[in-house]
């Protein structure tokens, strides 16, 4: 497979009703390709990313640019990527808002309480989180896998159906489903790939041809 926009990106770039590279939060995130395929057609949102596969994301781009058709950004650095198995690509995508706002967080069964949240262990329900407060044991930018829930509460795990993290300090956080992620672009061509973690920081550089990240 080659470096490619997604095709239902474009689409909606058509319809006006796609990603603003300008304005969105836009996030790059390393991936796995233990079973997740890129199938251009169909792919359009987090949901289409197999959950095992979905390593790491990064922080907000910054410095964004999209002059003469050019999408360009400064070079992203994420912060001890756990030591596993080679990453194979990386895909941009956004990151939409938060799917639920002022989430508790309580110390005591380490649970976040939501009411009517729909998210599963058996689904592999993955989110990330913002806007932390007052709890410790829980980071932005990190995906995390819904374990152990009920109707109204949920706990967090680094890894699919692993163990509960750890809270302290009841607080609160905003919750962001990346089942509901606009895929953008897909990189699983460039130098450096694959890339084996060994827990310290992965840097992405950009090209610093005409191309930057990609062109239209």
């Amino acid at each position: 497979m080659a470096n490619a926009i997604y095709p239902k990106c474009k689409e909606t770039w058509l319809a006006k009703t796609g990603p603003d590279l300008d304005t969105d939060d836009i996030r790059v995130s390393l991936v796995d390709n233990v079973t997740y395929t890129y199938t251009g057609a169909t792919d359009q949102t987090g949901a289409d990313i197999d959950a095992v596969d979905w390593i790491q994301m990064s922080p907000t781009l910054t410095t964004k640019s999209v002059a003469l058709g050019v999408f360009d950004a400064d070079n992203v650095t994420f912060t001890v990527v756990p030591a596993g198995d080679p990453i194979d690509s990386i895909i941009i995508h956004t990151l939409e808002a938060a799917d639920f706002t002022g989430t508790t967080t309580t110390d005591t069964g380490d649970v976040f309480g939501e009411t009517g949240h729909g998210m599963t262990e058996a689904a592999n329900s993955r989110v990330t989180l913002s806007n932390i407060t007052s709890t410790t044991g829980i980071s932005e930018n990190i995906i995390y896998y819904v374990v152990n829930e009920t109707a109204n509460t949920f706990q967090l795990s680094l890894t699919s159906a692993g163990t509960p993290v750890t809270l302290t300090t009841d607080g609160s956080c905003d919750v962001h489903k990346m089942d509901s992620c606009k895929l953008i672009a897909y990189i699983d061509t460039a130098t450096g790939l694959d890339v084996t973690p060994n827990g310290s920081d992965i840097t992405i550089t950009w090209d610093s041809g005409a191309s930057k990240i990609f062109a239209l």
